[in-house]
């Protein structure tokens, strides 16, 4: 079945809220999905933390040679 999501879970992303600068070695840990949008949990590995419900238009792609994928366990973080 296809999702309308550019990225995939477990998948290495740059996050950029346009205040402080870009957030790196992030990757996607839920995909949320609306009637009009698609929402992203973002996992922060440095902090091991999770931001919820962030919209898709912060998040995007890594450098090209810095792509990652890491495999996440099932689970129910929220």
């Amino acid at each position: 079945m296809d999702y309308p999501s550019i990225y995939k879970i477990g998948e290495k992303v740059i996050a950029d809220f346009k205040t402080n600068g870009k957030l790196k070695n992030i990757y996607i840990r839920a995909i949320i999905f609306t009637n009009a949008k698609v929402r992203y949990s973002l996992f922060l590995a440095n902090s091991n933390t999770t931001l919820h419900n962030v919209d898709s238009c912060f998040v995007e792609d890594v450098e090209k040679g810095q792509e990652d994928f890491i495999e996440f366990e099932m689970d129910n973080y929220s």
